[in-house]
Order: structure tokens, then C-alpha cells, then sequence
């Protein structure tokens, strides 16, 4: 049901002697919450003794696919989007020409006549 946690927080605020105010005591109502999930999804490690080493071999396992997974995020972009991939075709650039030109038609009062004015900003 909607809002039933926060309707809950409210009649404990209200029935509680607290210095608190509303707003502080939803936002610790929150953080017991997020610790209760913590502890109940964590419930695997519990059953490690307390200081107990990580082997090496799940060291090396979890970090390598750790590792494997960022940098297929982090570099996998540039590769993909390079000409290193395999689709990729070469296209060599053989020739480029850039032109800008200011172009101004000018209708006399005669409808047949119409010249047409042009300057060129820029050639390259």
C-alpha cells in the first residue's frame, strides 16, 4: 500500500517523546530501513568467521572479471567507434573545397529584369 511506511513514521513521531522533528525523524526512520536491508541481503557473509582472509583465488577471480567489465565500459566506446573495428572501411579524404558567398537578388520595378549581385566572403 502506498505511503503506509510513512503514515506509520508519523504516528511514531507523534506518540513519541523525541526532539526531533518530522523531517529528521523520517530521514532516520530511512536510514534504519536501508541498514535492515543491508543486513538482510548480506546474510552469506555472517557465516564467514569474523576477519577470516579472502583466497586467492576468488581475489583473483572476482578482480579480474571486476576489471574485464570497466574497461570494457571505459574503452570499449573508443574502440567501437574507431577504425580499429572490424567494419570499419578506410576512407581517405582526396579533396575538400569550402565556399561562402553572399548572394543578393535585386528586383527592379520591371518584373523581367533581375540582376543578382555576388560576393565571395571565402574561398578555400
Amino acid at each position: 500500500m502506498p505511503f503506509l511506511v510513512e503514515l506509520k513514521t508519523t504516528l511514531d513521531w507523534c506518540l513519541t517523546k523525541t526532539t526531533l522533528d518530522i523531517f529528521q525523524w523520517l530521514e532516520l526512520a530511512e536510514v534504519n530501513n536501508q541498514m535492515f536491508n543491508a543486513k538482510m541481503s548480506n546474510t552469506s557473509y555472517y557465516k564467514r568467521k569474523l576477519g577470516q582472509k579472502i583466497g586467492p583465488f576468488e581475489k583473483k577471480f572476482c578482480g579480474s572479471i571486476c576489471l574485464t567489465i570497466m574497461l570494457f565500459f571505459l574503452v570499449g566506446p573508443f574502440v567501437f567507434f574507431s577504425n580499429l573495428r572490424i567494419i570499419a572501411a578506410y576512407n581517405p579524404i582526396s579533396d575538400l573545397s569550402i565556399d561562402f558567398a553572399l548572394q543578393i537578388q535585386d528586383n527592379a520595378s520591371n518584373d523581367t529584369i533581375k540582376s543578382t549581385y555576388e560576393f565571395k566572403l571565402y574561398q578555400s
